[in-house]
């Protein structure tokens, strides 16, 4: 149950405010986020500054008015309403508090390392340690952190690859957005067989000959041991004749694998560099240079008839929108080329262009 009062006049603030809304009160308002959006809260009142000639009184978030704070004016009142019944709430038991207490410090000190904000956030998630103040998980980072539930996905799903590719193959992402690049690679890795896994971690510590392989290799190394067949044929380490792969075993079996995955990996980028060398020699040899016309030499002379190229729009975690250029194989879904993404068409296409190129 609410009651709604009146405004009180400039004149009469300090000591209506004081008799309608003592420190404590539970309060509704409509409080500005800035760019003239507005938000509902349920808040508390900590704070009152009559001595502000406009009148002020400070709410906040959270059972003992915790940060997020907003000013409700003089001119804001006639929207807020004091609670007489307070609002069942879902509590939390003692230790939930003091974990949420931790995790949010996590999060707080952590803003330079994504993946413990994002174990902190998938924690809060999965444990609902947000319900004592917020209906859903959304609500919660919106208000508390100023962030969509998309935004904070993103970081959960940065901190899972990170820690799925770390424990399998050794590779540890050095950013957020390379992250997020190579979700799908951690996805394949996830799924592979265990044999095939140290395969595609052999490849990645010896062959690529640094111990931070780019995100074309690590994702064409996955791909490459995710389509190689338990029952085909593979080379005999030691002889080099055909055999099939099911009849090898222990360290034979081992070495094989890490040889396909080597040397499919290879071929695999070789390829991709030659596709784009070829097509910059035919648009230099038919006067044809624009990177729309690239996409469609390329395609005329490249693609097979299970491949596209894409070139896709989407939007940022901050609402800019931003294009990546990729080619992508339409019966296994794999990526077979991509570039990196690009505030605009042209750059997405020429940074394709690079990447195949090597």
């Amino acid at each position: 149950m609410t009651k709604t009062y009146p405004t009180p006049t400039l004149e009469e603030w300090p000591a209506e405010l004081a008799a309608r809304f003592p420190l404590g009160t539970r309060v509704r308002a409509s409080v500005d986020m800035g760019l003239g959006k507005l938000k509902d809260v349920t808040a508390v009142v900590i704070e009152h500054t009559p001595q502000n000639p406009r009148g002020e009184c400070v709410i906040g978030e959270g059972p003992n008015g915790e940060r997020p704070h907003w000013h409700s004016t003089f001119a804001k009142l006639q929207r807020v309403e004091a609670e007489i019944a307070p609002r069942p709430a879902d509590t939390l038991a003692p230790e939930e508090r003091v974990d949420l207490a931790a995790l949010e410090g996590r999060i707080r000190a952590g803003w330079d390392h994504f993946v413990r904000v994002g174990e902190a956030l998938l924690a809060i998630r999965d444990r609902r340690l947000y319900r004592a103040e917020h209906k859903t998980f959304g609500d919660y980072c919106e208000a508390v952190w100023g962030w969509s539930r998309q935004r904070a996905q993103q970081l959960i799903d940065a901190a899972a690859t990170t820690q799925t590719l770390v424990s399998t193959v050794g590779v540890q992402p050095e950013n957020e957005r390379q992250a997020r690049e190579l979700k799908e690679a951690a996805r394949i890795v996830e799924q592979l067989e265990p044999e095939m896994v140290v395969a595609v971690a052999g490849y990645l510590k010896t062959a690529t000959g640094s111990d931070k392989p780019s995100t074309s290799q690590v994702r064409a190394a996955a791909e490459v041991a995710a389509s190689i067949d338990a029952h085909g044929t593979v080379a005999h380490p030691d002889t080099g004749a055909e055999v099939p792969l099911h009849t090898l075993t222990g360290e034979q079996r081992a070495a094989a694998l890490v040889e396909n995955v080597t040397t499919g990996t290879y071929e695999r980028l070789q390829r991709q560099q030659q596709h784009i060398q070829e097509s910059l020699q035919a648009n230099a040899s038919t006067g044809r240079g624009g990177w729309t016309d690239w996409c469609m030499t390329y395609a005329q002379q490249h693609l097979t008839d299970d491949q596209e190229l894409r070139i896709v729009v989407r939007r940022d975690e901050a609402g800019n929108p931003y294009a990546e250029a990729k080619v992508v194989d339409t019966g296994t879904h794999a990526t077979v080329a991509f570039g990196d993404r690009a505030p605009y068409l042209k750059k997405a296409v020429l940074n394709l262009v690079e990447e195949v190129k090597g």
